[in-house]
């Protein structure tokens, strides 16, 4: 038995595309959790987006806009590339030391 594929048109994918710039795109709520963490004593995160400001708590699931949802994922990533920075830096200064005894 053959199958077949659906494809998309052109005409769908910049409609799914446009989508992503509207309005309503970003406030519409989303299902979000932000993940327990030991560093920061497990306060709650606040943002401000557009003059409205939120407080979610950590490990427990909400439904926030997905702008917020947005802005929480970037500084997360921000805050993983900076911890993968530091590691870096100490790896080339452990192994500097090394070499000149220190």
């Amino acid at each position: 038995m053959a199958t077949t594929k659906k494809t998309e048109t052109a005409e769908a994918v910049e409609t799914k595309e446009a989508d992503k710039t509207s309005k309503e795109y970003w406030e519409e709520k989303i299902p979000y959790k932000i993940p327990f963490d030991r560093s920061s004593n497990n306060e709650p995160v606040f943002v401000g987006v557009n003059g409205k400001t939120y407080r979610i708590e950590r490990n427990k699931k909400v439904e926030i806009p997905r702008n917020v949802a947005a802005i929480i994922d970037q500084s997360l990533e921000q805050d993983y590339q900076t911890f993968m920075n530091a590691q870096k830096a100490e790896t080339e200064f452990l192994e500097k030391a090394g070499k000149y005894g220190v």
